[in-house]
């Protein structure tokens, strides 16, 4: 019970870091189902996990990313869902930080190489882009 209160408390700070997590969640029939995200966690949370401090409790992911079939990363976050998730701690299979958040529409090359990286064009940059 006190590693949840721990994991509770821990989900509710602040500061954040971005994942690649890797989930292997039971389901009927001695199945297991794989679950691959990548979201922002809190980095206390994140650091207890890492020592090995925690080993039970909730885990929650925000601004929630996801591989799709293609090979491309995809928002989670769409009319029906929130773009968050919450997980058992004890499903985490692999839980390491990753540097960037990832860009949606890209595939694993934006992790390999950083000059392959294309920074977003927002709507400001266009109109200064245009007037020049």
């Amino acid at each position: 019970m006190k590693d949840e209160v721990t994991a509770a408390n821990a989900n509710l700070q602040e500061n954040q870091i971005w994942v690649f997590a890797q989930f292997n969640v039971p389901e009927e029939k001695e199945q297991m189902e794989t679950y691959y995200y990548y979201g922002l966690v809190s980095e206390p949370l994140y650091n207890a996990i890492a020592n090995n401090a925690l080993s039970s409790g909730f885990i929650q992911l925000k601004n929630v990313k996801f591989w799709g079939d293609n090979n491309l990363i995809y928002d989670y976050k769409d009319i029906e869902r929130s773009g968050q998730l919450i997980f058992r701690i004890e499903h985490i299979v692999k839980l390491n930080p990753v540097n960037v958040e990832p860009i949606v529409g890209k595939g694993f090359e934006q992790f390999e190489d950083p000059e392959n990286i294309t920074p977003p064009v927002f709507e400001e940059d266009k109109s200064t882009e245009e007037s020049n």
